[in-house]
């Protein structure tokens, strides 16, 4: 398959490679932020038996194999990822699961032909935000829509609406002194589809139609123990991560400690509440 990858989105392939066996240690912290709202977006696709589905920016192919039990042997679930390492892991998930109507391909959505009216269905749980050109990456994925086909996903709103990075960050840039990082289009990031006009925008120039965008607010709550999980997931994935990269040792001592401070004086009795805002995205091919 002939690459032609932007300089962005060719960073997102070497940023997923080096963070993959962070991903993985601490695969249940991240899931307890998108479980949730990755089920309320499947749950809109209106799968059905035998449907062909991709799932875009599958990532370690765990909801590659639940849309594979949705859609049943007599359909079949596509996992499209950019990174390989990850897709290694979704392999292995699949065959654990002997999920045997399952596939994983290595591409990059906004540049990788996907085929012509493949697919029934599209979905995408927290996959879409990196793209560098999101009307490209989209307009790819209509095209591998069959007409009428469904396109469901689910994105961040602003991280003013999500105190389960909001708070972490905070604690970790007061300790380092830098700035919080400008949005920067060439950069796509967490928050880059939070604006839902933007949005509605994007996917109508990429040729979809009744669009559907729902704004979803709830909260992530755990327990007091969790905490230095948590602190442990926030320090390794993610924006404290990359500010963390290069500091020193007590550097990074000191933004855990902020970090625990920070999370521990959210506590009511014994439980941590932070909130989670998503959006809910649907639209036809």
């Amino acid at each position: 398959m002939a690459r032609t990858q932007t300089i962005a989105n060719a960073r997102a392939a070497e940023y997923w490679s080096r963070v993959v066996p962070s991903w993985l240690e601490f695969e249940h912290e991240l899931e307890t932020i998108s479980e949730w709202p990755g089920q309320l977006a499947m749950n809109r696709l209106d799968l059905a038996r035998g449907h062909t589905v991709v799932d875009l920016g599958c990532g370690s192919g765990l909801t590659t194999v639940q849309l594979a039990e949705r859609v049943g042997k007599a359909g079949s679930a596509h996992g499209v990822d950019i990174s390989a390492e990850l897709l290694g892991e979704a392999r292995r998930r699949a065959d654990r699961h002997g999920a045997g109507n399952v596939e994983f391909l290595a591409a990059d959505i906004q540049t990788d032909h996907l085929g012509a009216a493949r697919f029934d269905r599209a979905y995408s749980r927290f996959g879409l935000m990196f793209c560098a050109d999101p009307v490209a990456a989209l307009a790819n994925v209509r095209h591998a829509l069959r007409p009428g086909g469904r396109l469901s996903f689910v994105c961040f709103q602003s991280a003013a609406e999500n105190e389960w990075m909001l708070v972490p960050t905070a604690a970790a840039l007061a300790v380092t002194g830098a700035a919080p990082a400008a949005p920067d289009p060439q950069q796509p990031d967490l928050f880059s589809l939070a604006d839902a006009d933007h949005l509605r925008s994007i996917l109508a120039a990429a040729g979809f139609h009744d669009i559907d965008i729902h704004a979803h607010n709830d909260a992530v709550v755990t327990r007091e123990p969790h905490i230095p999980r948590i602190v442990a997931a926030r320090t390794h994935i993610g924006p404290v991560a990359e500010l963390l990269r290069t500091a020193d040792a007590d550097t990074t001592a000191r933004v855990h400690e902020a970090i625990t401070a920070a999370l521990r004086a959210r506590l009511h009795e014994n439980s941590l509440r932070l909130t989670r805002g998503t959006l809910l995205v649907a639209a036809t091919a």
